[in-house]
């Protein structure tokens, strides 16, 4: 009944990815991230609905997970913003 999960987990990689590449500031980060989390529940929450219907797919299969992956998301964007600004101040600062 994981399936769908797993198989979600390398097109959350790509998504990830180029949003950590592409993104300017923390709005697109969170986007980026919140579009591969919506992956990931899409194929695994379809995946389990052949196993015990559509409705109680999403009872077990998303909506318990909802709260904290919004958690993990904000904490994420917020770290990366972080520790993206630490580098760039790196990069661009001259050299004593």
């Amino acid at each position: 009944p994981t399936g769908g999960y797993l198989a979600a987990f390398p097109l959350m990689a790509v998504i990830a990815g180029l949003a950590a590449e592409r993104a300017r500031g923390w709005l697109g980060h969170a986007l980026g991230l919140l579009l591969a989390v919506a992956v990931d529940y899409a194929l695994g929450v379809a995946w389990l609905a052949t196993f015990v219907g559509l409705e109680k797919a999403v009872a077990v299969g998303m909506l318990p997970f909802l709260l904290g992956d919004a958690l993990k998301l904000l904490l994420v964007t917020a770290l990366a913003e972080a520790g993206l600004r630490r580098l760039r101040g790196r990069v661009l600062a001259p050299e004593a």
